[in-house]
């Protein structure tokens, strides 16, 4: 089903994105001096044991957790941890180790997921496996219903030229039965006539 793919694919894309956010952020330090604190959680009411699409949400509540810094000592100029963050959107290389890595892919729907996203922007798996996919599929859909109306159309014509009665034509074709009836009984009155002429010749 293409559109189940597509949520699945969804899900996986927010799962990576939570996964590696998270670490990136709990690694810095937020302005109130917060560290070790994840950006992305679950929602509460989500029966789900893994963050997806469907139950993320901020976790952080203060403003002041925001990881951006990386220096304890410049906490209100430093936003090196800032700059990682941002930099995720290009590129995830490097953020996860060999088993985390792992552990993570077995969490997708579909672990190869992990590698299309890692080896691309976020903004290009978003527009070619979501977008671009959903478009095309959409497109497909709606010429395939515009042709299957045509064909509709096409048939239901048909049979009314088949099943319709026409007027006109049942009038001749009643007027061709009657004639025909007629010459038969004339046969019939000019065959009684001819055996009775024969009968008194006799």
């Amino acid at each position: 089903n293409a559109i189940n793919g597509q949520l699945n694919r969804l899900n996986d894309f927010a799962t990576v994105l939570a996964n590696v956010f998270n670490k990136v952020h709990s690694q810095g330090y937020g302005l109130d001096g917060s560290t070790g604190l994840n950006f992305f959680g679950i929602d509460p009411n989500s029966s789900l044991s893994k963050i997806d699409a469907s139950n993320i949400i901020v976790a952080i509540e203060d403003p002041k957790q925001v990881a951006l810094a990386t220096n304890t000592a410049y906490l209100n100029s430093d936003n090196t941890n800032g700059k990682n963050l941002l930099a995720l959107k290009d590129s995830i290389n490097g953020v996860l180790t060999p088993t985390e890595e792992t552990a993570l892919k077995s969490s997708l729907n579909d672990s190869n997921n992990y590698d299309i996203i890692k080896n691309s922007k976020f903004s290009e798996y978003y527009n070619s496996q979501l977008v671009a996919i959903i478009s095309s599929e959409s497109s497909r859909i709606k010429t395939q219903m515009k042709n299957n109306q045509f064909l509709y159309d096409a048939i239901t014509e048909k049979m009314k030229s088949l099943t319709g009665v026409n007027m006109d034509e049942e009038l001749i074709n009643l007027t061709k039965l009657q004639r025909s009836y007629q010459a038969a009984a004339r046969i019939i009155t000019v065959t009684d006539e001819l055996m009775q002429t024969i009968l008194n010749i006799g």
